[in-house]
């Protein structure tokens, strides 16, 4: 997991709680951008089946961080 200090290539960020699934399809798609470091800030809590798919999502990163 990367730190707050640390660069990433990609930084998403979810506003709304049932938009997670298009959250997801950007995250698979922003690794053509480069897949060093993908920071993913969320305004809502998500259940672990939520957050588990978009963890899914970030398989391709080398370093995801939870913000």
């Amino acid at each position: 997991m990367a730190t707050p200090l640390e660069p990433v290539t990609v930084s998403l960020a979810l506003l709304e709680r049932e938009h997670f699934g298009q959250l997801a399809a950007a995250i698979r798609a922003a690794v053509g951008f480069g897949s060093r470091g993908l920071r993913i800030a969320s305004r809502t809590e998500l259940d672990a089946g939520e957050r588990q798919f978009l963890q899914n999502a970030a398989a391709a990163y080398e370093r995801v961080e939870w913000a």
